[in-house]
């Protein structure tokens, strides 16, 4: 059962959280909140040097798609799909 998120034993067998942040507090959760841990570092780098493109060079900077890898935090909050 989470304690930050109560819900009740038969539903927790039901469903399954998974963050996409890699906060710290998925670490202390009971169970552990399964996540994606990102590189936000790398994310603020990228957005800001495309920001900088879009405002020096308005008319020329072309919209890109941009990856970033991620590490998978594997908590006890998903559970396997029972078929």
């Amino acid at each position: 059962q989470f304690r930050v998120l109560p819900i009740t034993e038969a539903l927790s067998d039901d469903i399954s959280i998974a963050g996409y942040d890699g906060i710290d507090i998925a670490k202390i959760l009971e169970p552990k909140l399964t996540t994606l841990c990102q590189d936000t570092a790398a994310i603020g780098r990228i957005a800001a040097g495309e920001a900088d493109d879009l405002i020096e060079n308005p008319k020329t900077t072309l919209i890109d798609r941009f990856s970033v890898d991620g590490a998978l935090f594997k908590g006890a909050s998903v559970k396997k799909i029972k078929k």
